[in-house]
């Protein structure tokens, strides 16, 4: 098998699209992801696994597969076919899935935007919180903690966006209240402490 590795937040990983086997070797299968867990691989539904660098900072990486055999064993697939025998033609259309055609969305905005949606929501947890009051001995309270922005990978990707996280509390005597906070990389603010002081320099000089 050849196996390809895709990153995020580090360098960039040739895509499985660059790849190609090697010579005398043929593909027999098309990508994709490996999420089956071993004693030293533990992805998550989606193949992501989590680490963190040398710096300290948190990373995260998945494995794509795709079987490869010698090319004289790999299946060859013609294309462009202009005829072909009655017994072919009813053995290829045994092997083609039927396929149910749907009318158009009326809202193919919206179809587009709840697709990009799902195909980027990867979910990473939730928290419990839980307070007491200082001022009472019998005000207490628990909140559920739902991260918002870090579930979708294309936002969790920018570290230069805020993170977005939301918490329902319910507080004795009794209370209901919604939160939601917003906060913001270390990295972020590293570069815009930065370059502040860069244009202060700069003007100095």
């Amino acid at each position: 098998r050849t196996r390809a590795h895709h990153r995020v937040h580090h360098r960039r990983a040739m895509s499985p699209a660059e790849i190609t086997p090697p010579s005398e070797w043929g593909w027999v299968s098309p990508w994709s992801i490996d999420v089956s867990p071993s004693p030293s691989f533990s992805p998550d539904r989606r193949g992501w696994t989590y680490f963190r660098d040398v710096s300290g900072r948190s990373r995260r990486r998945r494995r794509w597969l795709r079987t490869i055999r010698p090319a004289a064993a790999a299946p060859v697939r013609p294309h462009n076919v202009t005829s072909i025998s009655n017994a072919t033609a009813s053995a290829v259309a045994a092997t083609v899935p039927s396929r149910t055609f749907l009318p158009p969305s009326p809202f193919p905005a919206l179809v587009s935007l709840a697709s990009a949606v799902r195909s980027n929501f990867n979910f990473k947890g939730f928290g419990y919180t839980f307070y007491k009051s200082y001022i009472t001995w019998y005000g207490t309270g628990v909140g559920f903690r739902l991260p918002l922005s870090i579930n979708f990978d294309a936002l969790d990707a920018r570290p230069a966006i805020p993170l977005l996280s939301s918490t329902a509390a319910l507080f004795y005597p009794w209370t209901i209240a919604v939160f939601l906070s917003l906060s913001v990389h270390v990295e972020a603010i590293r570069y815009v402490l930065r370059t502040a002081a860069n244009v202060v320099l700069l003007r100095r000089r």
